[in-house]
C-alpha cells in the first residue's frame, strides 16, 4: 500500500538544509519533491523513497501555518508560495509513503508536551543528531512544536480560527487536514496488521499516534479537554481556553523585540520609525480580521460578513473535520483505547445542546459521511435524552441495536419530555434520521403497526406543544418559523418513507 523508504543521503540532506537555512524555502521543497517521488511510475517493485529526517518534516509543518509567511505583512516581499507547497508535499508523503514509513509519530512530538502526553508511552529518546538539525528561529524557537503545548492546543486554536479568525483558518485548516489524515492512516494501518494476525500484540494499537496523544486523566483537564478542543469556537464559557500559538499571530505585522532574531534578511532593515508610526494599528480589534490581498498585503475586512456565511462551527469544511476527529475517537474507543463510544456520545451531546437547530441537524443528519454505527448509537443517545418519561424503558440486552420493533415500541409514538417546540422538533428530526437509516439499509418493512405508530407520534408531538408559551423556547433564541419548517419537513419525510415501503409491500 505504501512505498518503502530509505534515509535521504547526506549530500541531499545538506542541500535541503542549506536551502531552508538560507530562507530559500520554495527551492528546498522543490528538491524534496523531486527526490522523494523519483521512480514512482516505474513498473515492477516499488522504488524506495528517500525520506528526509523528522526535523525537516517538522519544519514543513511550521512553514505551512507560521503567520510571517501566511497572513502578516512582509515589507517589499511577494507572497510566499512555501506554505502551500509545503502542504502539498506533506499530503503526498502521507498518502504515498504513509505515517509509519515516514515516522510521523516522531514528527508530531512537542517540546512542551511532557505534562499532557500519556506518560506510560513516553520513551527515552535520543536527541536528533547534528546531521538532522536545521539552524534558525523558524526551526527552533518559532517552531510550531515549540510554541504549542500539545496537539489539542493546536486543534482547539485552529477550530477557534474557523469561527473567529477566518484569515488564519485559511492556513490552520491545512494543518488539521494533515493531522487527521495522518492519525486515520496510522490507526488504520496498525488495525489492519492487528486484525490480519500479522502482529497480535496488544501494544500495537496502544502505540498508535492518536492513542499516544490522548491524556491519561478524565474530567475537565483530560478527555473533556479533547472534546472541547474539537468543538472550540472561541466563544461561550470556554472562549479563552485555546489561545493563539504565536503571541503576535493576530497582528498585521511581525513584532520586533530585543534579542529576537529575524526570519529573513528583510527583518534586519531599519524600519523603526515607520514601525513606531504604524504600531497603533498593529493590533486587530474584535470586529476586524486580516485578509491576504492579491498583492500579498494583509487587508482589513469586517468579520461579521464572513461569519454570516458560516454556521456556529466555522462552516461545513470545519464541521467535517470536527466529525472526522470524533469518528476516529469513537473508533479507537470501541477497541478499548479511549473512553467508550457511549461515554463519548454523552459528552458530545452535552456540548451540542447549546447550538441552534440548524447546527444541531448537522450532527445527526445522514448527509454527513460518518460511520452508520456511530450515527445510529449517537442519535439514539440524543433521542433518549429528549424522550418523554411516558415511553417504555429499553429491554435488557437491546444495547442500542436499532430495529423496527424498537422504533415502534419505544420512540415513534412518543414525544419529547418538555412542551418546547424546539425540543419536539429536535426529537422528530432525530427520529426521522433513525428511520432513514433502516430505510436505507432495506430493513424497514411496512406494517399497519408501523404506520399507526408514526401517525400517533406526529399527532402527539403537535398536541404536546399546542398549549405551550413562547417562554418555553426563550432559552434557545431560535427563529421559530424556521424551527417549525424543519419540524414539518421531518414529519413529511417520515410519512414519505412509510408510503414508499407500503407501495413496495403492496
Amino acid at each position: 500500500r505504501y512505498r518503502p523508504v530509505i534515509p535521504l543521503p547526506f549530500n541531499l540532506v545538506e542541500r535541503v538544509r542549506v536551502a531552508f537555512e538560507e530562507m530559500l524555502h520554495e527551492q528546498g521543497i522543490e528538491l524534496l519533491n523531486a527526490v522523494l517521488f523519483t521512480g514512482i511510475s516505474t513498473p515492477g517493485p516499488p522504488v524506495p523513497a528517500l525520506i528526509p529526517p523528522p526535523t525537516f518534516l517538522r519544519f514543513l509543518l511550521t512553514l505551512m501555518v507560521h503567520p510571517f509567511y501566511t497572513t502578516q505583512i512582509r515589507k517589499n516581499m511577494p507572497p510566499s508560495r512555501a506554505p502551500t507547497d509545503a502542504h502539498i508535499l506533506m499530503r503526498r508523503i502521507i498518502d504515498i509513503i504513509g505515517p509509519l514509513n515516514a515516522d510521523l509519530g516522531v514528527v508530531w512530538r512537542f517540546d512542551r508536551s511532557g505534562r499532557t502526553e500519556r506518560r506510560r508511552h513516553k520513551e527515552k529518546e535520543m536527541p536528533p543528531s547534528s546531521d538532522d538539525t536545521i539552524s534558525g528561529e523558524l526551526a527552533n524557537e518559532e517552531s510550531l512544536f515549540s510554541q504549542a503545548e500539545d496537539v489539542w492546543s493546536i486543534v482547539g486554536w485552529a477550530f477557534t480560527c474557523s469561527v473567529s479568525h477566518p484569515s488564519r483558518w485559511t492556513w490552520w485548516k491545512h494543518i488539521l487536514d494533515c493531522l487527521i489524515e495522518t492519525l486515520e492512516a496510522d490507526w488504520q494501518q496498525r488495525w489492519e496488521s492487528f486484525e490480519n494476525g500479522q502482529q497480535k500484540r496488544k501494544d500495537l494499537l496502544e502505540e498508535s499516534m492518536i492513542v499516544k496523544m490522548l491524556p491519561d486523566t478524565k474530567g475537565t483537564g483530560g478527555y473533556r479537554r479533547v472534546i472541547r478542543a474539537i468543538l472550540a469556537t472561541g466563544t461561550g464559557q470556554w472562549a479563552s481556553e485555546f489561545t493563539s500559538v504565536w503571541e503576535d499571530e493576530l497582528l498585521k505585522k511581525r513584532q520586533k523585540k530585543k534579542g529576537r532574531r529575524g526570519l529573513d534578511s528583510y527583518m534586519g532593515e531599519d524600519d523603526s520609525a515607520e514601525d513606531e508610526k504604524e504600531s497603533v494599528n498593529q493590533e486587530l480589534d474584535e470586529n476586524n480580521e486580516p485578509v491576504v490581498g492579491s498583492d500579498g498585503d494583509v487587508q482589513m475586512q469586517n468579520s461579521n460578513n464572513t461569519r454570516s456565511l458560516s454556521n456556529e462551527l466555522g462552516g461545513m469544511e470545519a464541521f467535517l473535520l470536527r466529525q472526522r476527529f470524533f469518528t476516529l475517537l469513537s473508533n479507537i474507543g470501541s477497541h478499548g483505547q479511549f473512553i467508550s463510544p457511549l461515554e463519548l456520545y454523552h459528552e458530545i451531546k452535552d456540548y451540542i445542546s447549546q447550538y441552534s437547530l440548524r447546527t444541531f441537524k448537522l450532527f445527526v443528519t445522514t448527509l454527513v459521511p460518518v460511520d452508520d454505527g456511530y450515527q445510529n448509537t449517537f442519535n439514539q443517545v440524543i433521542l433518549e435524552s429528549l424522550l418523554s418519561g411516558e415511553a417504555p424503558p429499553a429491554k435488557r440486552g437491546e444495547d442500542f441495536d436499532l430495529t423496527q420493533e424498537v422504533l415502534i415500541r419505544r420512540f415513534l409514538p412518543y414525544t419529547a419530555k418538555t412542551q418546547s417546540v424546539v425540543d419536539n422538533a429536535k426529537f422528530t428530526i432525530v427520529l426521522e434520521v433513525l428511520v432513514r437509516l433502516l430505510f436505507r439499509k432495506g430493513y424497514l418493512v411496512w406494517s399497519q403497526e408501523l404506520e399507526d405508530a408514526v401517525e400517533r407520534g406526529i399527532a402527539a408531538r403537535k398536541n404536546k406543544v399546542s398549549g405551550s408559551s413562547k417562554g418555553k423556547d426563550a432559552k434557545y433564541n431560535e427563529d421559530m418559523d424556521e424551527v417549525n419548517r424543519q419540524w414539518e419537513v421531518a414529519d413529511n419525510c417520515l410519512r414519505l418513507m412509510i408510503k414508499l415501503v407500503k407501495a413496495k409491500h403492496e
